[in-house]
Order: structure tokens, then C-alpha cells, then sequence
């Protein structure tokens, strides 16, 4: 969609969640909850492909890319949240 929010366009074709825009001009998301791959698509769309085809179990959710590198974050201790690691 545009700024406005208006021009609604699908881009994915499988659907997709936790998406997050890159600088590289790729948009990049889990494909589900359930045996979840890490994809990405063109912003204006095109074909999809895996960036990661078996993320940690769980994190589908947890995670952000960074300079070409997908970060997850972990929490061991549910009072700590700054443990990080990287794919």
C-alpha cells in the first residue's frame, strides 16, 4: 500500500507473518507458526524465496535482519531480555 494506506497489493503468495521491510529492497517474514521458514520477496513484489529454511523452534517470531544477517532473540531467563544470537 501506498503512505496513505490505500493501492492494497499482495505480495506474498503463501501468505506470511512478523514481516519487516530491508534496505535491500526485500520484504522479510515467516511463513507460519508451525515449521516456519524465514523468506523474502521484492517490495514490489516478485518471486519468493527461503532465506533460512529451519529456524530455532519457536522463534519464528523473535528475530529481525540487520546488514544482511538475521539476529534472534533469545530469552533464557524470562528477566533478561538481551541475549542475542545470530544466524
Amino acid at each position: 500500500c501506498d503512505r496513505q494506506g490505500k493501492n492494497l497489493r499482495q505480495i506474498t503468495r503463501a501468505g506470511g507473518i512478523y514481516s519487516l521491510e530491508n534496505d535491500d529492497g526485500f520484504l522479510y517474514y515467516a511463513t507460519n507458526f508451525v515449521n516456519a521458514e524465514i523468506r523474502r520477496v521484492p517490495r514490489d513484489g516478485g518471486r519468493e524465496e527461503t532465506v533460512l529454511a529451519d529456524p530455532r523452534p519457536g522463534m519464528f517470531g523473535q528475530w529481525t535482519i540487520h546488514d544482511g544477517q538475521i539476529y534472534f532473540v533469545h530469552q533464557r531467563d524470562r528477566s533478561r531480555s538481551d541475549d542475542v544470537l545470530v544466524s
